[in-house]
C-alpha cells in the first residue's frame, strides 16, 4: 500500500445504504503505534496507517480505534497467519476483543481488468459479534477490493476505480 502524501485512490463504495464514489488520499504524517504514520482522509471520516517494517497497521477508522492496531497486509509475505487481542472501541462503547489474521495469492477482476493481488482476512470477535474484513492488494496500487461484514451482513465494501 503506497503512502506518499498526496497519493489519492478513487473507489465505488456501498456504505450498507448507497453506493458512492468517493476519494480516499494522503493526507498528513502522524504518529501510529509509535511509528511515522499516515491520515488517510475519505467522506466517510479519518482512516490512520503505517507500515512498522513488513506490517501495515491500522489504529483507526472512520468508526473504530484498535489498541493494539489491527494488522492489514504483510508486505513481501505470500502467506501469513497471525492473531489479535486488544480493545476494540467504536460509537462510545469499548469492547475487549480477540481476532485472526490470515494472508495468501488471489486473482481478482475488477470492471474488465485482471489483478493479481495478496488477499487478506481479518475476523474480529467480541461479545455477541463478529466482523469480517477481506482486502484485496494489488503491488504497485494499494487496496482494490474490500468487504466487511458484521455478524454476516455485508455492511462495507469498496471496489477500486483509479488511482494518482
Amino acid at each position: 500500500m503506497p503512502l506518499n502524501e498526496g497519493k489519492a485512490w478513487t473507489y465505488k463504495v456501498f456504505n450498507g445504504y448507497a453506493t458512492v464514489i468517493d476519494e480516499f488520499k494522503v493526507h498528513k504524517r502522524l504518529s501510529v503505534a509509535g511509528v511515522s504514520g499516515w491520515q488517510i482522509n475519505g467522506s466517510l471520516g479519518q482512516h490512520r496507517m503505517a507500515w512498522s517494517g513488513n506490517d501495515l497497521l491500522c489504529e483507526r477508522t472512520p468508526n473504530a480505534r484498535f489498541v493494539p492496531p489491527l494488522l492489514l497486509a504483510v508486505r513481501g509475505s505470500e502467506k501469513a497467519k497471525r492473531t489479535w487481542k486488544g480493545r476494540f472501541e467504536s460509537q462510545g462503547q469499548v469492547w475487549q476483543a480477540e481476532g485472526t489474521f490470515e494472508q495468501g495469492q488471489d486473482k481478482v477482476k475488477i470492471a474488465a481488468r485482471s489483478f493479481q493481488t495478496t488477499k487478506t482476512r481479518i475476523v474480529l470477535r467480541w461479545p455477541g459479534h463478529r466482523t469480517e474484513l477481506i482486502s484485496w492488494f494489488a503491488p504497485g496500487t494499494g487496496l482494490i477490493k474490500q468487504e466487511q461484514r458484521t455478524d454476516d451482513q455485508l455492511d462495507l465494501s469498496l471496489e477500486f476505480l483509479s488511482s494518482r
